[in-house]
């Protein structure tokens, strides 16, 4: 990023007592670079800050991170996922102004990356990476040469104190089908196309059912929750949040990889998964 005059970059690190951390460092060319500092410390960063990203909303800037907590011997991934942090720069340091906040609240979401577009949009890309070992061994897709896979690119809209992601516009002109329910309960089966399913749910309570019964969307006396058969176990894994109410659903899948958006990109949960 280029911020008054000279380029600016910043990259995770991990301090010598273990915590994570940013650094920041200065160029005028891109090819010279000076340390500045520690751009951004943290207790909440654990014992490694993985790639940083700062997205620039003019007074307001959204810093991503990834903290890591790894067992060092052996060395084994403890925990790690994907945040950000609303706030604004102050020369080489960022000012956050509110806790942390996590960017997917599904399984699989890890290491974003944004860029801007030429019509100005802020879209971000992530890896939907987050298995644990057995899963990554016994992943279906391995016998193709790869196991993960990248998000869809979302805009990112910054609104009243919190990231909202939103699928790009150009993703309905290239699914093969989008379907439209209000029922309060719904099955699709297994496909192997691109799909989009849109929903406004019509009770305080409903169920989805998808891909052979692999992902399950419940909403539940004010829990909605994500479900998704393991298929290293064959158990269902769950992830559940806190919110009011669901007003839309938008629901972006195909044979392996589904990603949904609540409230207008208000919160986003994203899963690998495969039927069987």
């Amino acid at each position: 990023m280029k911020n008054n005059g000279e380029w600016q970059m910043l990259l995770g690190a991990q301090t010598k007592k273990y915590q994570g951390a940013i650094a920041i460092y200065t160029s005028p060319d891109l090819y010279s670079w000076d340390y500045r500092g520690i751009y951004f410390g943290n207790p909440i960063l654990d014992q490694m800050c993985e790639c940083p990203n700062l997205v620039d909303f003019g007074e307001e800037k959204v810093l991503l991170v990834c903290p890591q907590k790894r067992q060092i011997k052996p060395d084994k991934d403890i925990s790690s996922y994907s945040g950000y942090f609303i706030g604004r720069q102050n020369k080489y340091s960022f000012l956050p102004e509110n806790r942390i906040q996590k960017l997917d609240q599904g399984f699989d979401f890890y290491a974003p990356q944004v860029f801007t577009d030429k019509k100005g949009r802020k879209i971000m890309f992530a890896w939907m990476s987050r298995m644990n070992e057995r899963q990554e061994q016994q992943c279906p897709t391995r016998e193709y040469g790869y196991i993960h896979c990248l998000t869809l690119p979302r805009k990112l809209v910054l609104k009243n104190g919190q990231l909202y992601q939103k699928p790009l516009e150009e993703y309905r002109n290239a699914a093969k089908l989008e379907r439209y329910f209000r029922e309060r309960e719904y099955e699709f089966q297994m496909s192997t196309d691109f799909e989009i399913y849109e929903m406004e749910p019509a009770d305080n309570d409903f169920k989805v059912e998808l891909c052979n019964k692999n992902i399950i969307i419940e909403y539940k006396d004010g829990q909605p929750w994500l479900k998704r058969k393991d298929w290293s176990s064959n158990n269902y894994e769950q992830k559940k949040i806190k919110i009011s109410a669901i007003n839309n659903l938008s629901i972006y899948c195909d044979c392996s990889a589904i990603e949904i958006f609540i409230n207008d990109g208000q919160i986003v949960m994203s899963a690998r998964y495969f039927c069987f």
